[in-house]
């Protein structure tokens, strides 16, 4: 998409947050969004009590030895992104 072609009138909100666990920042509001655009960390969180909160709240991806890509994805596909939204990240290439 050709940004020059946005009409001047459209708002455009821009919002950064780095947190997987807190939903109660009003950044995290479900539905929220109509792009979304991360750079999570390809890592495993190194706290153990981290990773069981994870895997607690992200239990459909965060199984075994998870990268925490996938929480990110499933935080922007599932809860931020409205129906229809773009979702893009970085992703690792040990995670492809």
């Amino acid at each position: 998409m050709n940004l020059s072609r946005v009409p001047a009138s459209w708002p455009v909100n821009v919002a950064a947050a780095d947190s997987l666990l807190d939903r109660t920042k009003p950044l995290r509001a479900a539905g929220a969004y109509h792009a979304c655009v991360a750079n999570p960390p390809s890592i495993t969180a190194k706290d153990p009590a981290v990773r069981d909160q994870v895997r607690a709240a992200y239990p459909q991806v965060a199984v075994g030895k998870y990268s925490l890509a996938l929480p990110f994805t499933a935080l922007m596909l599932e809860h931020l992104a409205v129906p229809g939204g773009f979702v893009a990240q970085l992703t690792a290439n040990s995670f492809t």
